[in-house]
Formats: structure tokens, sequence, C-alpha cells
């Protein structure tokens, strides 16, 4: 592992101090999506900036833009990015989507968003918690409606949901005139069924690429795909990112 690059371990370091810790899926996210050719990439509600150090770490011909409306992820996401060796390549801005796309004309070449899980349900006591994993201020018609408008005409974004709210983020994507282009039907193991969705979408048409991503291979033990998929971001032979 080069010097320019960081672990998993040291942004545990300053996010031990916030209710949100290191996920599996946001990991595989990070890992997966198509950034190779971006110089300029949007992480929509960075938390405290995981998916934006990994973007950083994974295109450094790229600029990331971070975004966050909570004041606290938005201060933890800086105080991470500061930290790390990717401090010249993002810009942390503690605002929400909705705000940012009414006032930035740039278009990015990659849009990357872990969002708000859930459309409806109960929801978590802890306010944090529920902004993250509830859409209570980024549904995804707004997230896909906002994206649309940002992203360049060659762009791709990146989205995960699960399996059950996928239709739901699909119709929205479709609504707005993006194109789905890639699926990444995510398995805890061969024998499990599918629990998430990476989608990767477009303004324009093309073939559309499906396949499966298994991250064990047995009980408490990554499979090799996961492994090389976090291989440059986590010192680990099988234990990993928190469930």
């Amino acid at each position: 592992m080069s010097s320019n690059s960081f672990t998993m371990q040291q942004f545990t370091v300053v996010q031990d101090r916030c209710a949100m810790k290191v996920t599996q899926d946001a990991c595989i996210l990070g890992a997966r999506a198509p950034l190779e050719r971006a110089s300029s990439i949007l992480d929509i509600g960075t938390g405290t900036g995981l998916l934006a150090l990994m973007a950083a770490q994974r295109a450094p011909q790229a600029h990331v833009t971070a975004i966050e409306p909570n004041a606290q992820s938005a201060a933890q996401a800086q105080e991470n990015v500061d930290r790390s060796p990717f401090a010249r390549a993002i810009t942390v801005h503690r605002t929400s989507l909705q705000s940012f796309a009414a006032h930035y004309t740039q278009r990015f070449d990659h849009i990357i968003c872990n969002p708000p899980f859930h459309q409806d349900g109960s929801r978590s006591a802890d306010e944090g918690k529920r902004a993250a994993w509830h859409a209570v201020d980024l549904t995804f018609d707004e997230l896909a409606t906002h994206s649309a408008a940002l992203l360049a005409d060659e762009g791709l974004a990146t989205f995960l949901c699960p399996l059950n709210e996928f239709n739901t983020m699909r119709a929205a994507c479709e609504r707005c005139g993006l194109t789905l282009r890639e699926e990444i039907y995510v398995r805890d193991r061969v024998e499990r069924p599918i629990r998430r969705v990476i989608s990767v979408w477009s303004r324009q048409p093309g073939v559309v690429t499906t396949e499966e991503f298994i991250v064990r291979s047995a009980p408490m033990t990554y499979s090799a795909t996961m492994l090389d998929a976090i291989k440059n971001f986590y010192l680990l032979s099988s234990r990993g990112p928190n469930e």
C-alpha cells in the first residue's frame, strides 16, 4: 500500500466519536463504483467522509466534492479529510443536495451516493441515524432529479439501495431521464438472498450489465471477491467493516 492512501483503521480513529460507523455496504460501493475516467466526483451525503476518501484514492486525477447537511457529520468529514493524504483533492460542504443543486452550476463526471434507504416504515429515535437511514430529508425522487441535473452528458451516477427499494429508485431515475447501465447484486453468501443493489446510471443509453457480488465464502470469512475489492483500503485477512 502506497503512502498516498488511507486505511479504514485510520478513518475509524475519528469515526469512533460518531454514531455511524464504517459499513460493509459503503466499502463495497466505494470500491466498485466505476470512477476510472472521472475528473470531477460528487459524493452526496458524505457522512463522515468514507466514500469521498475512497473516491480520492481510487481516482487520483479527480477532484471530489463532498456534501453533507448534518453539522456534526460534516465537521467529522472535514477532520477525516484533513488527516488524510487527500486534503487537496476533496472539498467538504455542509449543505443539502437540494440547496447545493440550486446554487451550483458545475456538472460532474461521476456522482456517488449511499442514500437514506427506507422510504417508509419505523424510524430510529436517534436523529443522526434517522436522517442517514430514512428518507426524511432526501427522497429517491429528489436524489434522481438533482443527480440528473448535476451529471455531465457522458457522466455516471452510482447508487446503493436495498433490493426491496430498488424498483422505487429505478422508477425515480427513469422519470428523470437516467438510464440503467449496470446492476451489481450483493449477497452475504452464495446461498443467501440478495440484499443490496448497486446501480450505475447514465444520461446516455447503452447495454445493461448484471453481476453478483458475494461477500463471504463462509461465516466470518470474506470471499476472494470481497478481499480483492477492499485490499487497498483495509488491513485485514478476513475481518473488516462493521456489519
